[in-house]
């Protein structure tokens, strides 16, 4: 089955105001620090150096936060499809339209599906479903300009 968005550069709208400055959970990449991440989410269940910096993981590693270079703000923010039975992440693509806003296929991963993006927040989905499941999302503060 051929997914919906996998036209690349086509998007896909919905009536969402968020943007990367709205963050996830109440942390914000690029304005959210430790002890913010650590106030919401409670101890993490594990931690591993990167080559660029170190990351740690909450929820049986279905969630995981990436610090840069030493640097106590957060740089990234990755959720699997395993929260969305909380309502912490959209189920389907479709609930990612409608949570997040207007969003463009950019690519097919073998790996990850279809991801869609716009500025700040990246979605790997999987278009051998129906309605298409999300598998995972990405927060990250956008490059400026």
């Amino acid at each position: 089955m051929m997914s919906r968005g996998a036209d690349m550069g086509q998007g896909r709208t919905g009536d969402s105001s968020w943007s990367w400055e709205t963050g996830w959970n109440g942390l914000v990449p690029g304005r959210s620090v430790l002890k913010d991440v650590l106030d919401r989410l409670g101890d993490p269940e594990g931690e591993s150096e990167m080559a660029n910096g170190r990351c740690f993981d909450f929820f049986n590693g279905t969630c995981r936060i990436t610090f840069l270079n030493g640097n106590p703000v957060v740089s990234k923010i990755w959720v699997s499809i395993r929260l969305s039975r909380f309502d912490l992440i959209p189920f389907n693509i479709d609930q990612a339209v409608e949570r997040f806003g207007e969003l463009k296929a950019t690519r097919v991963d073998r790996e990850h599906g279809v991801i869609f993006e716009k500025p700040g927040l990246r979605i790997a989905s999987d278009p051998q479903t129906e309605p298409e499941a999300v598998n995972w999302i990405e927060l990250f503060c956008p490059d400026p300009g």
